[in-house]
């Protein structure tokens, strides 16, 4: 996929993908998202080590180090901010986007319900 950065200077660091998804990761926790089936960018992030649920629309990221943020990626929009005591080490989305692994370094795992209102 060629991407398009208009005059922005972008070092790209990571990819992943998913159903309709590529998600990229760039130089000072940049974040870009694009449709597989239309090749245009869909949304612009900050965070770190993004993991992307296409199926459900889901992305979920490291906004810092104890911090995850889960987003919605059709509107882009904050669904949920999730802090935790310690750094976080493992994320996971289940496939449906409606259950989340947390693996934090104390070894504390959280499995949190992600369609509960806050």
């Amino acid at each position: 996929m060629l991407v398009k950065t208009n005059k922005r200077s972008l070092r790209f660091e990571g990819s992943a993908a998913d159903g309709d998804w590529l998600v990229l990761t760039a130089a000072e926790n940049q974040i870009l998202t694009f449709s597989l089936a239309s090749g245009l960018e869909k949304g612009q992030f900050f965070g770190t080590a993004p993991f992307v649920a296409g199926s459900a629309g889901l992305m979920a990221l490291e906004y810092d180090e104890r911090d995850l943020d889960l987003y919605d990626l059709d509107s882009q929009q904050l669904r949920r901010r999730y802090i935790f005591s310690d750094p976080i080490i493992l994320k996971y989305l289940s496939y449906d986007g409606k259950r989340l692994l947390v693996v934090t370094a104390s070894q504390t795992a959280y499995l949190l319900d992600t369609t509960a209102v806050n």
